[in-house]
């Protein structure tokens, strides 16, 4: 392991060898040297032979010989240190690899490098509310990884992801999936208003609540989705552009006064407040939010999002047979 080790040490060393050359040339020539050495012992150890035992010997030798003439008691426990070192050295190497291979794989799955907890992913180039993956092993995460991949590389249909109670032969065309609670989702909004994505397009909004220690990551999420549920896309698609595009009375947002200052009650004054402008039976919808129906709607709609879309990143978009995380 002491001539793999080493070889791992020189390759990271040789990537300043051009620097290294311009001030010191002998040096770099060393460097080098043991490099050419150390590969023809790693070679060696890929094809099943033994490790050039000499190169091996010349590493410990250049580490214990101001030992061996001061404190030669010490050169045994040293030397068995350098092996144990060498291990060392190669498992984080090995393990360092696989993560960035994991990253590297997430990202193309998941749109996020970390799929335990998305928004720790430094590199991630979409702005998002993460859903995150609960208490995720390391060997779970490639397993999840594996099982998405696959279907970053089908054709995505919006028809496989309709819930029961939708009509598919309404021609939707898109799927937005987004938490009402989400900021990220309000920014979302509002440049498909801008680009005229919703004229385009038939979008089917597809609510879910972001849940965080079995608590919905957002205050009022679970009473807006009840009733978004509750009704016809078209009437959901009235809600939402009230909830992130209009202010209450006092001129706050009204995301963000559901977010933080309303109770859930008066979040659920609110939204039948709407609904009364929009000519419906305000109560009775009330009703069937909170009716086991509708609770089993939202079930199909976490089964849709976690098993189905698997998305981690949130809100999510479904169209022109492609899948899109984040802002």
């Amino acid at each position: 392991m002491v001539c793999v080790a080493a070889f791992i040490i020189l390759v990271i060393l040789s990537l300043s060898l051009p620097i290294v050359w311009l001030f010191n040339r002998k040096l770099a020539k060393s460097i080098w040297n043991m490099l050419k050495k150390s590969w023809g012992c790693v070679g060696k150890r890929l094809t099943f032979r033994k490790c050039d035992t000499n190169f091996k010997d010349d590493i410990k030798n250049k580490l214990l010989r101001k030992v061996v003439f001061k404190k030669p008691k010490l050169v045994k426990p040293i030397g068995i240190g350098i092996e144990i070192a060498g291990v060392l050295v190669v498992v984080i190497f090995v393990w360092s690899v696989l993560e960035v291979v994991k990253g590297g794989l997430a990202m193309v799955a998941f749109g996020t490098c970390n799929v335990a907890s998305p928004n720790n992913c430094v590199i991630g180039s979409a702005e998002s509310c993460a859903i995150d993956g609960g208490d995720l092993n390391w060997f779970q995460e490639w397993g999840e990884i594996f099982a998405m991949m696959p279907s970053r590389f089908r054709a995505w249909n919006v028809e496989e992801f309709i819930p029961s109670w939708e009509n598919a032969e309404d021609g939707f065309d898109a799927i937005d999936i987004f938490d009402p609670g989400c900021v990220v989702c309000r920014k979302a909004f509002e440049k498909q208003l801008e680009s005229g994505f919703f004229e385009e397009r038939n979008v089917l909004l597809l609510p879910y609540v972001i849940m965080f220690e079995g608590e919905p990551m957002f205050h009022n999420s679970e009473v807006v989705v009840r009733f978004l549920v509750s009704v016809d896309n078209e009437t959901a698609w009235k809600i939402i552009h009230k909830l992130f595009m209009e202010e209450n009375e006092k001129g706050v947002n009204f995301q963000e006064a559901f977010n933080g200052n309303y109770s859930h009650e008066e979040a659920e004054a609110v939204l039948m407040g709407w609904l009364r402008e929009f000519g419906m039976n305000a109560e009775l919808i009330r009703q069937r939010a909170w009716s086991d129906r509708h609770s089993f709607r939202m079930s199909e709609v976490r089964y849709i999002v976690e098993q189905l879309v698997r998305t981690r990143k949130i809100p999510t978009m479904i169209y022109d047979g492609r899948i899109r995380f984040g802002l």
